[in-house]
């Protein structure tokens, strides 16, 4: 989306993010990139049937608040996974049950969403915790586990052992995020991670709420 709002600018092209998705060949699957990309905040899209060539529709988008950090782990030597063999892996997974799509979606709209725009950090962290659960377990037989990388998997485990709530992995991974209340305790759990888990890369981000930022310089 980047590269193709820069290209766009760049051209003189008067694009809209959603031409712009289209032509880079964006939000075949997904249209939260794009939500993000252009809102910031908390997006939600409401899916696509298969025979549609159109992004999915952003239907919700709530600013993060504030005060509210993430805690971002990764691995510099490991990618996640993407392309033509991303594709190939949706195509051998396991058949998504209504059931859970359902609980899912109860989870998001009754529970998650509600705690952000109340902005109840312990809510928001057990939803996430919920999610993120029957999400990964769901890809375990791809990515041999419930999060894609071993070394990620120890430390949020150790994280949760702690009594650490609203642990994730982004995407494939290998990234693994926790969230916290505060900066303060962000930084905190930060400085855990880093005693014990010397080989990861640790970083302390807040939210961005207003989309991505087009600068020319001459």
């Amino acid at each position: 989306m980047a590269v193709g709002a820069g290209l766009a600018k760049l051209q003189g092209a008067a694009m809209d993010n959603q031409e712009i998705a289209r032509t880079m060949g964006r939000g075949r699957r997904s249209g939260i990139g794009i939500g993000a990309f252009s809102h910031g905040g908390l997006v939600l899209d409401g899916g696509k049937p298969a025979s549609s060539t159109k992004p999915p529709p952003l239907i919700a988008r709530y600013k993060m608040p504030e005060a509210w950090r993430v805690m971002l782990l990764s691995r510099p030597d490991r990618q996640g996974i993407s392309g033509s063999f991303e594709q190939s892996v949706f195509d051998k997974l396991p058949h998504f049950s209504v059931a859970y799509a359902e609980f899912l979606s109860r989870l998001l709209i009754m529970k998650l969403m509600p705690a952000v725009v109340e902005e109840d950090f312990p809510r928001f962290a057990e939803a996430v915790d919920e999610l993120q659960g029957v999400i990964g377990d769901y890809f375990s037989s791809i990515q041999n586990g419930r999060y894609g990388d071993e070394r990620i998997l120890k430390a949020l485990r150790f994280l949760h052992g702690e009594g650490v709530v609203g642990i994730g992995q982004s995407s494939w991974g290998p990234t693994g995020f926790a969230f916290a209340a505060n900066e303060r305790r962000a930084l905190q759990l930060q400085d855990t991670i880093k005693g014990r888990f010397s080989e990861l890369q640790t970083v302390v981000v807040s939210f961005n709420n207003r989309g991505a930022l087009l600068r020319t310089e001459s």
